[in-house]
């Protein structure tokens, strides 16, 4: 049940409704979202099966309430409408005993009143009782199990049905509910080549019962012939001749009461059949060489001395190589030859080209010159030749056809791993270093007008750069990942720079010296405030207030404030106070080391007079306030 305006909350609702017998026949518990009807839960249950489930018929309702108690009332009407429906039956009857042939007397006739009760409603009247009258009846003569009856004009009852006349229906209900026979088997139904055995169980039900009845009797028979009157008989394989059918009955109260039967059977396998004849097989696979003049096939036969046992050199007249294998079978036909073209013998290739020039390594001038000679002097001192060429120690030279140059390498890339260069120019281009040890990994870059040089301490947890740039000049930076702290220095033309993260800094400019500044508002003493100036080293005082508290007259008032770390003297500061408006009234401020603050008063000072600091300006030696 909801409030579709969501006006009013369902759940904190809380009612209950009796009938008239004073049952409590519909409820709802606040915070609950359902309410209930358990008397219709137990008359008209949503399922049968199970007694410990929910079988409630659950229906959602959505009203716009007036109020809270508006929706219990509309769920009282709900319950009364629906909670109690009309039920139509259709009943099929499952008794036997309906005409002489099947019992003794035929047992009902069309006018006939039964009783039926139904177990599942309405427990509190002992389930749901109906009387019922037959008004058709269907026999069959030929199958009794097709009989029928039909009954009409049903009415419910209340439990005042007599105890003997009850147990008397019952009884007669009971006598002709019909038996499920069942057969059970310990190793199935079949056997093969007569080995093997089963245990067949005679087992019967009453009506729908899943316990088993133990019958008065029971009869085995097998393809008709009595074999045992036992409920458990065994059967091997030895006694079934292709197949048999056993079959049972069982006899309760001198009465057949279900009868069933299975039949078993026996396979055996086939004879064997006839063996197959041999396959044909490879018995030996040998092979021959031979050379031939043209690429024609040679059709000579495996025997023809031309065929060598093995390959044969090749030739540029005999280029072309064919080889015949010979594959022996158990079975005719018993060889087969093959043959095939194996190599042929390249013909010579054209002339090529001159190639490079060539390369001279010695410790004296090659007597052969060409143009493009390469001549590397490995001699370990300079040496100078008859025309006054000078020849380098361990330097390579080339022949440009009238003198000896020096070899130069012009190249776009170069990529080695290790390059030592003795003297030269570097043009372009980024030089990088990497370096480490001791936990210390570092890399020094090289490139345009930049020199970087940055490391990292594993150990400590801390980093360093230093960068050098013409025309940003000069920065260092110490960076502690413990802390966070960072440490800056840097110079240029526009000054000198040092930063701690931690609070203070100091900056040299062509203008002049520029530190930390820090500012802060303290109570002189009697509630008068002043504002403290931190730059540096230095603290100055501005103030222009009056006292909240008039202050004692002509004496020292000791320890009238405290002055915070940060802006402490090192030594006594004395400072002089005075009324704007009236000289007569001024004060004393004593300023100690350990920041406590006296106070003289004179002139009688009130609330009401504005007191000016004189300009201060006193050393100390605290460290920066945060």
């Amino acid at each position: 049940m909801t409030d579709s305006k969501n006006k009013f909350n369902w759940l904190s609702v809380e009612g209950k409704h009796y009938n008239s017998d004073g049952q409590l026949e519909f409820y709802k518990n606040a915070g609950d979202n359902t309410a209930y009807a358990p008397l219709s839960r137990d008359m008209f249950p949503s399922q049968l099966k199970s007694s410990s489930s929910d079988r409630y018929t659950r229906k959602n309702l959505s009203i716009e309430a007036t109020s809270a108690n508006s929706l219990w009332d509309y769920a009282v009407s709900q319950f009364k409408l629906y909670a109690y429906p009309q039920m139509t039956y259709e009943v099929s009857v499952a008794v036997n005993a309906v005409t002489s042939a099947l019992g003794n007397d035929r047992k009902l006739d069309i006018g006939d009143t039964i009783i039926v009760q139904d177990k599942t409603f309405d427990k509190s009247e002992g389930g749901l009782i109906l009387s019922a009258r037959v008004s058709e009846q269907e026999i069959s003569f030929t199958n009794p199990h097709n009989n029928k009856i039909t009954f009409t004009n049903f009415v419910r009852l209340k439990s005042e049905i007599s105890a003997d006349l009850y147990g008397r229906m019952k009884d007669l209900v009971d006598q002709n509910i019909p038996y499920k026979a069942e057969v059970e088997t310990t190793n199935g139904l079949q056997f093969k080549n007569g080995k093997g055995s089963t245990t067949l169980t005679a087992r019967i039900y009453f009506g729908s019962d899943s316990t088993e009845t133990k019958a008065d009797s029971y009869e085995w028979r097998k393809d008709g012939t009595l074999v045992a009157n036992v409920q458990e008989i065994t059967v091997d394989a030895s006694e079934i001749d292709g197949k048999a059918v056993y079959a049972y009955k069982a006899t309760v109260n001198e009465k057949v009461v279900g009868t069933t039967s299975v039949t078993i059977t026996n396979v055996n396998d086939g004879e064997n059949g006839t063996d197959g004849t041999d396959g044909r097989s490879v018995t030996g696979i040998e092979q021959k060489y031979q050379l031939t003049q043209t690429s024609e096939k040679p059709v000579d036969p495996w025997g023809n001395s031309v065929w060598l046992p093995s390959i044969p050199k090749m030739t540029a007249t005999n280029k072309y190589l064919w080889s015949i294998t010979r594959t022996t079978f158990n079975q005719t036909p018993l060889t087969q030859d093959v043959v095939e073209q194996k190599a042929i013998y390249g013909d010579s290739g054209q002339p090529g080209s001159d190639g490079s020039p060539g390369k001279v390594v010695s410790d004296t001038e090659p007597t052969t010159k060409f143009k493009g000679l390469t001549w590397k002097y490995s001699g370990v001192v300079d040496m100078t030749l008859g025309n006054d060429t000078k020849i380098l120690a361990g330097t390579e030279y080339y022949w440009n056809g009238t003198a000896w140059a020096l070899y130069e390498i012009n190249a776009h890339n170069i990529n080695g791993d290790n390059l030592s260069v003795t003297n030269g120019t570097f043009k372009d281009g980024k030089i990088e270093s990497i370096w480490g040890g001791n936990g210390v990994n570092g890399t020094t870059t090289i490139e345009g007008s930049h020199l970087q040089i940055h490391s990292s301490d594993s150990t400590t947890n801390t980093e360093n750069t230093v960068a050098l740039d013409n025309l940003q000049g000069y920065a260092q930076v110490y960076t502690d990942h413990n802390t966070g702290r960072t440490i800056t220095v840097q110079a240029s033309f526009q000054g000198f720079f040092v930063s701690d993260s931690t609070g203070p800094y100091v900056r040299l400019t062509p203008q002049g010296l520029i530190q930390t500044s820090k500012k802060a508002t303290v109570n002189f003493g009697y509630g008068r405030n002043v504002t403290l100036t931190r730059n540096g080293s230095y603290v100055t005082i501005t103030s222009q207030n009056r006292y909240t508290i008039k202050p004692a007259n002509n004496t020292w008032i000791r320890n009238v404030a405290t002055l915070p770390l940060g802006y402490r003297p090192v030594e006594d500061v004395l400072i002089y106070n005075h009324d704007l408006g009236n000289s007569s009234k001024f004060s004393w401020s004593l300023l100690h080391p350990s920041g406590v603050i006296d106070l003289f008063s004179s002139g009688d000072i009130t609330t009401t007079d504005y007191i000016l600091s004189s300009s201060q300006i006193w050393i100390t030696t605290d460290e920066l306030p945060s």
